[in-house]
């Protein structure tokens, strides 16, 4: 079974940003569905290095940037989206 790797690094997701960020995120997402259109989806897997968000002080960030990458993916067919990434401010 052939799985696929998909690294991204350094997102440094912002709230309204969305004219620069919401640009770029949209091209991504467009681009990550065709980059994928012709795999096994439930072996395709997102790893993150680096920072997610601009300012890790504001646990709102990483909620919103779940939130916002979770529907994208489902929207993808890329099942299961679990947060793999520690948010210190967060109690869950």
């Amino acid at each position: 079974m052939k799985k696929t790797i998909i690294h991204l690094s350094d997102l440094h997701f912002r709230q309204n940003w969305e004219e620069d960020q919401g640009v770029v995120l949209a091209e991504f997402f467009k681009d990550l569905g065709k980059q994928i259109g012709k795999l096994d989806k439930s072996n395709v897997y997102i790893a993150f290095s680096g920072d997610v968000v601009l300012a890790g002080g504001e646990s709102a960030l990483y909620d919103n940037f779940y939130l916002q990458f979770d529907y994208e993916l489902n929207k993808l067919g890329i099942p299961g989206v679990t947060p793999f990434f520690h948010n210190p401010y967060s109690n869950s």
